[in-house]
C-alpha cells in the first residue's frame, strides 16, 4: 500500500475512533427499562481494537517517512511563520486618541506590503516542500 492510501486510511480510522468514543460515552449510563442501540462493553472493545489498528498504521507511516521527516517538520514551522506574518500589526501613521485630546503616532518596521511579500515567499516554499512530500506519498510503499 502506498503512503498516500495509508494516510487516507489513518484519517478514516481517526474518525472511527472519535465516533466510538462518543458512542461509548453516550451508551454507558442508561435509564432502567430503556433499550439502547449500543452496548457499552461491546463499543469499548471495538474502540480498543480500532485504536490499536490506528496505532499500528501510524507507526508504519512514521517508519516510511524517515527520509522526508525534515520536510514535514519544515512545513510545520513555515506554516507557523505564515501565521505569525498574518498577525503582525502593520499600523502606521497618526490616529486620534480614543480618550482625551491629541493623536497617537504609530510606526511599524514592516508594512502590510512587506508582510504580504513574506507570506507569499513562505507559501511558495511550503508548496515546493508539499510537492516533494506528495511525490514520496504516491511512490513509496509501506
Amino acid at each position: 500500500m502506498k503512503v498516500s492510501k495509508a494516510l487516507k486510511m489513518k484519517n478514516k480510522l481517526a474518525g472511527d475512533v472519535a465516533k466510538l468514543k462518543r458512542r461509548f460515552l453516550m451508551s454507558n449510563s442508561k435509564q432502567e427499562g430503556v433499550v439502547y442501540d449500543y452496548d457499552a462493553d461491546a463499543v469499548y472493545e471495538e474502540l480498543i481494537s480500532k485504536t490499536q489498528e490506528l496505532i499500528d498504521l501510524k507507526t508504519r507511516i512514521n517508519a516510511s517517512n524517515t527520509m522526508i521527516q525534515d520536510k514535514i517538520y519544515r512545513i510545520s514551522e513555515l506554516k507557523g511563520l505564515v501565521e505569525l506574518w498574518n498577525g503582525v500589526p502593520t499600523k502606521s501613521g497618526t490616529f486620534p486618541k480614543n480618550y482625551g485630546d491629541g493623536d497617537n503616532v504609530f510606526t511599524s518596521t514592516f508594512s502590510q506590503k512587506d508582510a504580504d511579500a513574506k507570506i507569499s515567499e513562505l507559501e511558495k516554499q511550503i508548496d515546493e516542500l508539499q510537492d516533494e512530500i506528495d511525490q514520496h506519498n504516491y511512490t513509496i510503499d509501506l
